[in-house]
């Protein structure tokens, strides 16, 4: 944050994290709304509620996307469409393998356990849902 980057990579994690959820929610809420159901899932971050160090773009960037998710839902649920924002921790992929070789990989979210849960609240048992749904894992 303390280098002259700092504006760009703030740009580019808003861009990347929100713009790019607020766009797709922009997109298929109008159909949504006609059918008269639906779900929506953002995908926030662990960092966003548990922010570290070096990560003040990306965790605030993830903090929005998860603010967003919380004021759709109370926009539309009377609608009938429900709005979540999954908070995953590390999420066990080659690139987080590769970044982080010495870490505990065993201890982190799976993808297909997102998938499920994703899958979820997309479904008859996420109509009661709407909010932030931590992903830790055993992380």
């Amino acid at each position: 944050m303390h280098d002259e980057a700092a504006p760009d990579l703030w740009q580019r994690q808003f861009a990347l994290n929100t713009t790019t959820a607020f766009n797709a929610c922009h997109a298929f809420l109008p159909m949504m709304l006609e059918r008269g159901e639906g779900a929506i899932v953002l995908v926030g971050s662990r960092a966003a509620v548990q922010p570290f160090a070096g990560a003040v773009p990306y965790a605030v960037s993830k903090a929005a996307t998860i603010a967003l998710a919380q004021a759709l839902h109370a926009e539309v649920r009377m609608e009938g469409l429900t709005v979540n924002a999954i908070i995953p921790s590390t999420i066990d992929t080659p690139t987080n393998r590769d970044a982080m070789p010495d870490a505990d990989a065993s201890r982190w979210v799976a993808p297909d356990q997102i998938a499920a849960l994703v899958l979820a609240l997309c479904g008859e048992a996420g109509r009661a849902t709407g909010g932030a749904i931590p992903v830790y894992g055993r992380a």
